[in-house]
């Protein structure tokens, strides 16, 4: 079947930065949707992908806030027993190389440089629109990595960079809409789901 999507080269290059959310880690909505396919086996399908991808695609980053969520992770005691129980391995040893592959990416992306650093004027209009929104925070139970996420490609956005987001959650896309009627730089963020491997949506 042919891909219907864009590919990650083609978003980064039409765009200044590119934005991951911590779902990357979760696998694409494919995988996750093939009973035949365990939530460990799409993670690391998934983590892979990008850990490949960013040694040839130079404007991918993470925020602070999802590079320190991403660190924290652990697959184990996110999912209950249940949803390994299809795997071989035990599950220790599935956290195990789950974490190894995981700290590979993180370090990739701090040695490379692959952080978002926003200027102290960028910071203040940061922290304007985190105020201004915040009821919409918690009216789409964003936690607060996500919702620095989307704050802080809107703060790009302001700057006439064209940033585009990379998210399977449904709570960022909710507030990203808000963006694109209530603010005039909202225009400047772009959004897009992990369909399949190395396919993604753009949303409108």
């Amino acid at each position: 079947m042919p891909r219907k999507g864009m590919s990650l080269e083609e978003i980064s290059v039409s765009s200044d930065i590119v934005l991951l959310d911590s779902s990357i880690l979760l696998g694409t909505y494919e995988c996750l949707s093939n009973a035949n396919r365990t939530k460990i086996y799409c993670a690391e399908e998934s983590l892979s992908y990008f850990t490949r991808k960013i040694d040839i695609i130079s404007n991918i980053l993470l925020t602070e806030k999802i590079y320190s969520e991403l660190s924290n992770f652990s697959f184990i005691s996110r999912y209950p027993k249940k949803d390994f129980e299809r795997d071989e391995q035990n599950r220790a040893y599935i956290e195990i190389i789950f974490q190894k592959d995981k700290q590979k990416f993180l370090e990739k992306m701090t040695l490379q440089g692959n952080l978002l650093n926003l200027s102290k004027k960028e910071i203040k209009n940061y922290n304007k629109i985190h105020s201004k929104y915040f009821q919409k925070k918690k009216r789409y139970h964003l936690s607060e990595p996500d919702y620095d996420l989307a704050i802080s490609a809107l703060v790009c956005g302001q700057n006439e960079e064209k940033t585009a987001i990379i998210s399977n959650d449904n709570g960022i896309k909710k507030i990203w809409h808000d963006f694109l009627d209530l603010e005039n730089f909202g225009k400047n963020v772009a959004f897009f789901n992990h369909v399949s491997l190395g396919n993604f949506k753009k949303l409108n």
